[in-house]
């Protein structure tokens, strides 16, 4: 009864959860760094912000553009000329989806 679905879902809201409720000593601007979540559960801080971004927990004027651009129908390559960022860059801050 392997389910992607359900463990993907699981996975980030536990993350989610961790990174809008830090302890006293962990708290920056309101949440957990990335940096420890990641070494939380094990898992990249890369990972970490594309899981917050799929939940909407994570927004940075930078993800925000991005996600806009990516919304409006532009593609990967004209997001990054936009931007001036990589291509790795860019998909690192569009949420996950199913194909």
């Amino acid at each position: 009864d392997y389910d992607a679905d359900a463990i993907l879902s699981a996975l980030m809201d536990a993350v989610t959860d961790s990174y809008l409720s830090p302890s006293e000593d962990e708290e920056v601007d309101g949440h957990k760094p990335i940096k420890l979540v990641a070494e939380e559960f094990e898992i990249t801080p890369l990972k970490v912000r594309k899981l917050l971004i799929t939940g909407g927990a994570y927004r940075t004027s930078i993800s925000e553009q991005i996600q806009d651009l990516y919304h409006e129908g532009n593609t990967i390559a004209q997001i990054q000329e936009a931007t001036g960022l990589g291509r790795a860059s860019v998909h690192s801050y569009l949420p996950y989806r199913k194909d």
